[in-house]
């Protein structure tokens, strides 16, 4: 079955039509009201967290009756399959909430996989780890965890939200790289009444967290699935497609090619590189003359000084035109550096064009040599830094031409991504003496 990216995810917050939207508007100010109400009811709970031991039952069940007021129902099922070997527990992403959930079935701590703050990092309960220091670091730590610890780590390898209902992204590979035996567990989350999607594409972690605060309440359901071992000839992309197949089995749904960056680029293309036709007009140019600069004559300007005038107002609007067209360009292509964009925006002076120009290859890019930017991605962080462009030259396309369907752009971008990768890892590897 051909599945698109943009099944995976909810294009709106709103759903349900104009009665929902009725509905909503009369809930407003319960809402609002439960809103404060819970802003400190939920600084009680991240007190009480803190405090409390983390594998303790008594926090368990005073959070669990807490979490009831902020407007969070857990229930959930197949405990008999917890298995106290597997220190690694892995789950499917479809909300903010979605460690909190896992810990209060099963206790375990969140390694900070995301470029947060430190206090939303605290806030939202996640462990540093060491994963802005790469790959490599992380899964030290986690090991040296494990070696004194009980706890297990949750983890959630898609890297960004979905909707929960079609597909799941791709896993990362990191949780399945620590030798430890992986217990699988499958959130579901329903939301009734108001009909308001738990998450929307462009969405920021703040608005998630209102809506959760603000809605009667959401139900989430925890299954616990039996723990899964690695086999001796798997490697470790076998190991994690067998888990995520099993997990998609019983959510009703199915893995997709797509990651966390597929999702990030199809934001960029949503909701930032707009059509021609919707996209907003350059400023036009300004004829009227400049008024006289202080000290000039105070009768009417002569034909020489009108038409300075009218050629500073032209500079000044051509140039406000091309860095607008420089952001636009800069907003699909981030790492281009503004220089080359500028000059080839001088020879076109057209979005479109000098983005096709990049893609390519008729415009040199020179790639960053950063291999730290890729470990970070592989981490499969939503949050976490997009990966470097490489040289235009080094990549391969699948049409001599940037396409015309989302379709074949698509394809041509997957081309351009596993050339990405695999370009870095041999660079990475030869920078450090690696041999395949």
């Amino acid at each position: 079955m051909n599945m698109d990216v943009s099944q995976l995810f909810s294009s709106e917050r709103l759903t349900g039509g104009s009665l929902a939207g009725i509905l909503l508007l009369m809930y407003m100010p319960i809402g609002v009201l439960l809103t404060v109400l819970r802003i400190f009811i939920g600084a009680h709970v991240l007190l009480i967290s803190c405090i409390l031991p983390r594998a303790s039952l008594l926090r368990r069940i005073v959070l669990r009756v807490m979490n009831l007021f902020l407007g969070l129902v857990i229930s959930h099922e197949g405990l008999e399959n917890r298995d106290p070997a597997a220190k690694v527990i892995v789950a499917n992403h479809i909300s903010v909430f979605d460690h909190v959930t896992i810990g209060l079935v099963v206790p375990s701590i969140v390694p900070n996989v995301w470029s947060l703050p430190t206090y939303v990092t605290w806030a939202m309960g996640y462990t540093e780890m060491g994963a802005r220091d790469g790959r490599t670091t992380l899964l030290r730590n986690l090991k040296k965890h494990f070696a004194t610890s009980n706890v297990p780590i949750a983890s959630l390898p898609e890297g960004a939200m979905t909707n929960g209902q079609v597909g799941m992204l791709k896993f990362s590979t990191w949780p399945f790289d620590l030798g430890e035996p992986i217990q699988p567990i499958i959130l579901t989350v329903r939301r009734p009444f108001l009909g308001v999607n738990v998450e929307s594409l462009g969405s920021s972690l703040w608005k998630d967290i209102f809506w959760f605060l603000f809605v009667p309440f959401t139900r989430f359901h925890v299954r616990l699935l039996p723990s899964q071992r690695k086999l001796g000839s798997e490697s470790l992309d076998d190991y994690s497609r067998r888990v995520q197949s099993l997990m998609a089995q019983e959510l009703g749904t199915q893995i997709t090619p797509f990651t966390s960056a597929d999702k990030a680029e199809y934001i960029k293309r949503s909701y930032v590189y707009q059509p021609e036709a919707t996209r907003p007009q350059p400023v036009p140019q300004q004829t009227t003359p400049s008024p006289p600069s202080q000290g000039a004559s105070s009768t009417t300007g002569s034909p020489n000084s009108t038409q300075q005038g009218d050629s500073a107002a032209r500079t000044d609007a051509e140039n406000d035109q091309l860095c607008m067209m420089v952001q636009q360009v800069k907003e699909v292509l981030p790492h281009v550096a503004e220089a080359t964009i500028r000059t080839d925006l001088g020879i076109t002076n057209c979005v479109d064009t000098t983005i096709t120009n990049i893609l390519e290859g008729c415009v040199s890019v020179v790639p960053p040599d950063s291999p730290e930017r890729l470990e970070q991605k592989e981490l499969g962080g939503a949050c976490a830094p997009p990966p470097s462009t490489p040289s235009p030259s080094s990549l391969k396309f699948s049409s001599p031409t940037f396409g015309k369907s989302s379709k074949t752009r698509q394809m041509s971008y997957k081309e351009r991504k596993d050339a990405l990768l695999f370009n870095a890892r041999r660079h990475y590897m030869e920078k450090h003496g690696l041999t395949t």
